[in-house]
């Protein structure tokens, strides 16, 4: 709110409610083909940088930050400064996607920050699945997709999004990656119940038929 409130009364830096409109992409991403593959490009390479950010030392490390910053803390790591560092570095990286949007959309303006457009990424991630790349991805391709699906029929895409959430809390707390895993693991567990009960039956057959 208080990036919001900046961004709505500094008229001068800002444009105030009007935001800076006409802005202009460089030459080589121009046309709207090659806007696309550049922002492909850069999802593909944040993906990957991620991916093996998260495998690594550092990752492992704000892992167990996470699931307990007292046992860390315990073991010599310095916490504060694994949360600075991947403060400045998702810093970096949501500043990286303000410029992409706002040469896609050609406005700056204040909803941009305000809470609305938070909750909308949290939802994301929440649909998808926290804890995970692949979820983050999946749960924005989803919103997305319903979101232009939706305002298609009916202006009450903020309702939609209240009932999409609650449903996702209810019956997949872990978001779609979460419940495809709990199936799978209980789709395995049964094939092994089977398995075990088909070898434990057959020496029984093997009496019956002598």
């Amino acid at each position: 709110m208080l990036v919001w409130g900046l961004a709505y009364r500094w008229n001068s830096m800002t444009g105030g409610e009007n935001g800076i409109a006409g802005v202009q992409r460089p030459a080589f991403i121009a046309g709207t083909t090659a806007f696309y593959y550049f922002v492909l490009a850069i999802a593909v390479c944040v993906f990957a940088f991620f991916a093996v950010l998260v495998r690594s030392s550092f990752g492992r490390t704000l892992v167990g930050i996470r699931e307990s910053e007292s046992r860390m803390r315990t073991l010599g790591y310095d916490v504060w400064l694994h949360k600075y560092i991947i403060f400045l570095i998702s810093g970096l990286f949501s500043g990286l996607s303000g410029v992409l949007w706002v040469y896609y959309d050609s406005l700056v303006a204040p909803p941009l920050v305000d809470l609305g457009t938070s909750f909308d990424a949290l939802l994301m991630v929440s649909l998808g699945g926290g804890g995970t790349l692949v979820g983050a991805v999946l749960g924005a391709l989803i919103f997305k997709m319903m979101e232009n699906l939706v305002n298609l029929f009916t202006d009450r895409w903020l309702t939609v999004v209240a009932l999409v959430y609650i449903t996702v809390v209810l019956l997949a707390p872990q978001g779609i990656i979460g419940l495809l895993r709990d199936l799978a693991e209980r789709r395995e567990a049964r094939v092994k119940a089977f398995g075990a009960a088909g070898r434990a039956d057959a020496p029984a057959r093997k009496e019956g038929s002598r």
